[in-house]
């Protein structure tokens, strides 16, 4: 799924600035993990079931080009305490100063096969699409076909685009034709098979 989201995305012209995959240690019983991570989310008094969610709305605020959180900070911070892991050889210090910058889109993956993740899409990807949405950030959902544990029916909203089939190519190409509609428009869409979902949109 990821690898046709890259292809679809670098295929459109889009360059993708970093990519980066949520951890487990973001609902660890450990009580110092814990704290580690309400500090870097500011929340040191916060209960340990809501810090994904918290972590979550950090990460959206600093991905915003309109709230005065710096991305690269909350996003190093992350990643270096090991809440969120780099997929390939990680940001490096002149990404971490892009991130949060305008006209930036996010995409966010979840779903798989078998039994339920430890760390479940409503305890993270699903708060981060949320957030992400509620401050206007350009925010794309995306799943696999047959997965075990779908997301995007939980955040499909007018100003989300979401993918229900998006390790298919047409899953590909609906991803690039939301988001441009979304650019443009503002208006979201919830693309794929599944129910809910709207057909792919018509090529320019």
């Amino acid at each position: 799924m990821l690898a046709q989201a890259q292809t679809a995305l670098a295929s459109a012209g889009a360059r993708v600035i970093t990519t980066v995959s949520a951890t487990d240690q973001l609902v660890s019983e450990d009580p110092t993990t814990q704290e580690q991570l309400a500090t870097i989310v500011g929340e040191p008094t916060a209960p340990a079931e809501e810090l994904p969610a918290l972590a979550a709305e950090a990460l959206a605020l600093g991905l915003s080009p309109s709230t005065t959180v710096i991305g690269g900070e909350v996003l190093d911070g992350l990643l270096s305490a090991g809440f969120l892991a780099p997929i390939g050889s990680g940001p490096s210090q002149a990404t971490l100063e892009e991130i949060g910058a305008p006209g930036q889109v996010i995409v966010v993956l979840s779903g798989g096969r078998g039994d339920q993740p430890v760390l479940a899409p409503e305890a993270f990807a699903v708060p981060l699409v949320d957030a992400l949405a509620e401050l206007d950030v350009p925010v794309a959902a995306g799943e696999s076909l047959l997965t075990d544990y779908p997301f995007v029916g939980d955040v499909r909203s007018d100003g989300t685009v979401t993918v229900d089939d998006l390790d298919q190519t047409m899953g590909g190409a609906a991803l690039v034709l939301g988001l441009e509609e979304l650019l443009a428009t503002g208006n979201g869409g919830a693309y794929g098979v599944k129910d809910g979902a709207e057909p792919l949109p018509p090529l320019p």
